[in-house]
C-alpha cells in the first residue's frame, strides 16, 4: 500500500500470511508536508517482510513479522531523514526531517531481524533513551552512511537481542 499525497493508517488487522507487506507514505509532491503512517492494529506475518516506510511513523500495535526469520524494515521515506531512536518521538513535531521512534514502538516490532535504515540512509541517527527490542526479536539492525550518536544517559539492551550499529559517517 502506498500513497503519493496521502497518510496511511491501519485501523484494522492486517494479516499478510507469508506475503510481504509494504506501507509506503510519501512526501511528495511537497518535502515540507509530513505524510505519516500510524500504526494502531497489529499487522502480522509468517516469517516474511514487512517494510514501513514514511517520515513521520507511529506504532501503537504489535508488528510481527515471524521471529524464526522475518524481517521488519522502518525506513525513512526520504534518504537524508535524521532518525531519533530511543526517548520521546521526535516527529510529534510535525517536523519531516527527523524521523523519532520511541522505545515503546520499537518494543512493539517482532522479528528475526528488525532493520532501521539502510544503506541508502544519509541522514544521522541519534539513541537518545533506552532502547529495549521486543521479546522474540533475534537482532535489531541500525544502518545509515550517516552518524550514529548517543545522548547522555542512553543505552540499549541488549540482552533481549544482539545489536548491530553501522554507520559510514
Amino acid at each position: 500500500v502506498s500513497t503519493v499525497d496521502g497518510s496511511i493508517t491501519v485501523n484494522g488487522a492486517i494479516s499478510a500470511g507469508a506475503g510481504n507487506t509494504t506501507l509506503t507514505a510519501t512526501t511528495l509532491p511537497n518535502p515540507s508536508t509530513v505524510r505519516s503512517i500510524t500504526v494502531s492494529s497489529t499487522i502480522t506475518g509468517s516469517n516474511n517482510t514487512i517494510t514501513i516506510k514514511a517520515n513521520n511513523i507511529t506504532i501503537s500495535a504489535a508488528v510481527n513479522a515471524g521471529a524464526t526469520s522475518g524481517i521488519i524494515k522502518v525506513l525513512p521515506f526520504l534518504a537524508d531523514t535524521l532518525v531519533a531512536i530511543g526517548g520521546t518521538s521526535a516527529d510529534a513535531d510535525g517536523n519531516p526531517d527527523t524521523l523519532g521512534l520511541t522505545s515503546t514502538e520499537i518494543g512493539l516490532l517482532t522479528a528475526f531481524d528488525v532493520q532501521i535504515g539502510s544503506a541508502a540512509s544519509t541522514g544521522g541517527y541519534t539513541i537518545g533513551g533506552t532502547v529495549t527490542p521486543a521479546t522474540g526479536s533475534n537482532e535489531v539492525t541500525v544502518t545509515t552512511t550517516g552518524s550514529i550518536t548517543g545522548q547522555s544517559g542512553s543505552s540499549v539492551d541488549i540482552e533481549s537481542a544482539n545489536i548491530t550499529l553501522s554507520a559510514a559517517g
